[in-house]
């Protein structure tokens, strides 16, 4: 999370009634919530990251659906935010016009 994001997530959440949690971290190498179900996430990733450490990732439990691609981290971010719902859970994201079609999906 980028070091400007925090304070408007954090002063939102008390406003909309929500309680909850913000932490500021690299959420791919130093996960700060590892074992959370939720019924509810919304997210809004970074769109086409491609310096997002994947190779040291190859291996992580949260690839169900297939490895993600080293240089492009948009289909670690749809497979992170799987991982973290609850079996009833419910996710809506944002991502890139096409991120999931690319070319940098399709090879591994």
């Amino acid at each position: 999370m980028a070091k400007r994001c925090p304070k408007p997530g954090i002063a939102g959440l008390p406003i909309r009634g929500i309680d909850g949690r913000i932490e500021q971290g690299d959420t791919f190498h130093n996960e700060r919530f590892p074992d959370l179900k939720a019924d509810f996430i919304l997210a809004n990733p970074p769109f086409n990251v491609s310096d997002w450490g994947g190779e040291r990732l190859r291996e992580d439990k949260r690839w169900r659906f297939g490895v993600p691609p080293v240089r492009n981290a948009n289909f670690s971010w749809v497979q992170h935010i799987i991982h973290h719902l609850a079996p009833t859970g419910y996710a809506g994201f944002v991502l890139a016009n096409g991120s999931m079609s690319s070319n940098q999906v399709r090879r591994r």
